[in-house]
């Protein structure tokens, strides 16, 4: 009994410190995790996005088709006050409908932009090389 107690009693230091040791660095992990930098920073994870990509764009494209369904002559004097921010001349006919008029205006822009209307019910192709600019293509 008594060595028990004498082995105890030599290695109650070495147990001391390591328990001591043990408690600071549980308790400097806790105050890294806690500090003001950690919680300002978020979470560890990265959160995935639901739909990579723009996810914007549809959403954008609505509210767009919406506005033209409800309020499509906001649409054209929204589109003839860019067109003047910008100092790009543009002729309205007003006499059309207003879908003519803001297609009218957006070709105008478009044109003048040397922005080429995007293909619709094209299939797109991966494997094909990318399309060069018409500017390079007559050099």
């Amino acid at each position: 009994m008594t060595e028990l107690l004498g082995g105890f009693a030599r290695g109650f230091p070495v147990v001391v410190f390591f328990s001591i040791v043990l408690i600071l660095l549980t308790l400097f992990r806790a105050w890294s995790r806690m500090s003001s930098g950690s919680i300002g920073a978020g979470t560890l994870r990265v959160a995935e996005p639901v739909v990579p990509g723009l996810q914007l764009v549809p959403w954008d494209a609505v509210s767009v088709d919406a506005s033209l369904e409800t309020t499509p002559s906001e649409v054209v004097s929204l589109l003839l006050r860019r067109a003047s921010a910008l100092a790009i001349p543009v002729d309205v006919p007003h006499s059309a409908p207003t879908i003519v008029q803001v297609e009218s205006i957006l070709d105008q822009l478009e044109a003048h932009l040397d922005l080429h209307p995007l293909p619709i019910g094209v299939h797109f192709d991966p494997s094909a090389p990318p399309p060069s600019h018409p500017s390079q293509a007559s050099q």
